[in-house]
């Protein structure tokens, strides 16, 4: 099972994320955005309609419900999913303290509500 090899909880998120794709010497080649589907401490998963190769880099904007996290990440793997949609797996690279615990603290509070959500 795929999960089991994972370090962090993911919790399923559709926030918006931005993303920018640059070249060695910092020329913007590509730019959007996307949704995200899931997010952890240690990345996140997006559906947009471009693809980028493994181990393309971006530096993502990630709302993560009232908060903007600006943080850098690496493709680990890109399909698509539908014509003209593509679901990347980014992970975090070199996460600033701040963002880390921004990230903790939001994945905590959703896996708290979702412990605690009472069954209909």
């Amino acid at each position: 099972m795929r999960d089991e090899r994972r370090k962090h909880p993911r919790i399923a998120s559709a926030w918006l994320v931005s993303y920018a794709d640059y070249d060695q010497e910092r020329v913007l080649k590509s730019l959007g955005v996307g949704k995200t589907v899931d997010v952890s401490e240690g990345g996140v998963q997006v559906i947009c309609s471009e693809a980028f190769h493994v181990p393309t880099e971006l530096e993502l904007d990630v709302a993560l419900g009232d908060d903007l996290l600006r943080v850098k990440g690496r493709v680990v793997y890109a399909q698509e999913v539908a014509p003209g949609k593509y679901s990347m797996g980014i992970r975090f690279l070199d996460l600033p303290p701040a963002a880390t615990e921004k990230l903790r603290e939001f994945v905590a509070k959703k896996l708290a509500k979702r412990r605690f959500a009472t069954p209909s």
